[in-house]
């Protein structure tokens, strides 16, 4: 049996690949280097937006005043599974927002 690039890429939205980022945060303790880096995991697997930009017109420094267009999204994610963008080549943006305090 043989499975098509599509149902290929559309099976991984529901494998549940997990995507994580390690926070690092620098105290001061009694170690020889003077430093411990303690060490926390935040998942980036949800939470993320989509949009394309077929003219790729779109200047990147504006991406996050614009409010229209965008679609939610879970990574991982191609265009390709999405209907009517199966043959689409050209610009797309993803963007998310993560919160990584001072500390």
């Amino acid at each position: 049996m043989t499975t098509s690039r599509r149902d290929f890429l559309a099976g991984l939205s529901t494998v549940g690949a997990s995507a994580a980022l390690p926070l690092h945060a620098a105290t001061k303790t009694a170690t020889s280097s003077g430093y411990a880096l303690p060490q926390e995991t935040i998942s980036l697997g949800a939470g993320w937006q989509f949009r394309l930009d077929p003219d790729g017109r779109t200047d990147p420094r504006q991406l996050d005043a614009e409010s229209s267009g965008w679609q939610s999204i879970e990574v991982p994610h191609t265009w390709q599974i999405e209907n009517g963008m199966e043959d689409y080549t050209g610009v797309a943006w993803y963007r998310t927002k993560i919160f990584a305090p001072a500390e």
